[in-house]
């Protein structure tokens, strides 16, 4: 989710209060997305699977993979954003041009369902009709409107081995529109999708020109330590950024800490600091008290349990989260 509005409404929704109620720091918060290195690296990746597919005329397949809550969704609105933006005021002399379409996968999906999406997503005046009708429609947008790239976001629904009888013909669909309109197709979703991908040896395939893993944020290598070390300080940064002091964070013990209470997952850090924010008497700043009463109101690891990990002692946080050699 790239759109600042967006995320506010996410926010006041899971907070359960409107946009209106939300603190100035929390908004300036959370209306900042921070780059960090397997970001930048994804965005390149799946950038270059697009260029490629252009330049050969070939289809492009790429897989991004992760658990929830380390960034994918982040990663394609931003490429979204970033470099075209769905639709954008990039007109033709008949029609905007919409090169890049992202949407997700019904949870039972058919051929018919698939192709809706994908005209809704580009905002066609009839995503509906037969077979034919829509197939004619995809092609004419591939071909007036420029479309070079597909996003399928949650595309574990549609592989799923419950999903309905019709998962081949769809999986068949996906093939034709990658070879027939040289289209890169990037499927986006869980880890467990990759398991079911392959299992359809021929769609598979097709998607090995970049395969894209994403993981939660760790401390077990010095690699590992540095990239958490500087999405926490961006983190701190945006709040002093608001005014608002703010102990630091970046310690080993406060970077165990938050490590711990988080999963190492972005969402999770973002959460637990708008958490902070709202909860917080900024006026004094923010220490650990602070991040420690948030946690008791929203234990976001089930991992460990009840325990608060700004609670636990430096030695109990060392022994439970472990560092780099």
């Amino acid at each position: 989710m790239s759109n600042a509005v967006d995320r506010l409404e996410t926010v006041a929704e899971e907070l359960g209060v409107d946009t209106d109620s939300l603190k100035p720091e929390t908004c300036n918060f959370v209306s900042r997305i921070i780059r960090y290195p397997k970001m930048d690296e994804a965005l390149k990746l799946i950038d270059g699977g697009r260029k490629h597919a252009v330049a050969s005329g070939k289809g492009t397949g790429m897989l991004l993979l992760g658990e929830p809550g380390v960034g994918k969704s982040v990663i394609i609105g931003k490429y979204v954003q970033e470099y075209f933006g769905v639709p954008k005021a990039n007109e033709s002399d008949v029609l905007t041009k919409c090169p890049v379409l992202k949407l997700s996968v019904p949870a039972k999906a058919t051929v018919t369902s698939l192709l809706s999406k994908i005209l809704r997503a580009a905002k066609h005046p009839k995503p509906t009709g037969s077979y034919s009708e829509l197939v004619g429609r995809i092609e004419t947008l591939v071909q007036e409107q420029g479309v070079q790239m597909i996003i399928l976001d949650e595309f574990q629904h549609l592989l799923r081995r419950q999903a309905q009888i019709s998962t081949r013909n769809v999986v068949n669909e996906i093939k034709v529109l990658m070879d027939d309109h040289g289209l890169a197709i990037l499927l986006c979703g869980i880890t467990d999708g990759f398991d079911l991908i392959s299992e359809h040896e021929e769609l598979y395939q097709r998607f090995t020109y970049e395969q894209i893993a994403l993981t939660p944020f760790d401390v077990q290598t010095e690699e590992e330590h540095a990239a958490f070390k500087a999405y926490i300080n961006v983190c701190c940064m945006i709040v002093k950024d608001s005014g608002v002091k703010c102990i630091d964070l970046t310690s080993k013990t406060m970077l165990q800490r938050l490590l711990l209470a988080t999963a190492g997952k972005a969402r999770l850090i973002n959460r637990l600091f708008v958490k902070v924010l709202e909860t917080s008497d900024l006026s004094k700043g923010i220490n650990n008290a602070d991040f420690h009463d948030a946690y008791e109101r929203a234990r976001l690891n089930p991992k460990i349990g009840m325990k608060n990990p700004f609670k636990m002692s430096p030695s109990k946080v060392n022994e439970t989260c472990g560092w780099y050699k």
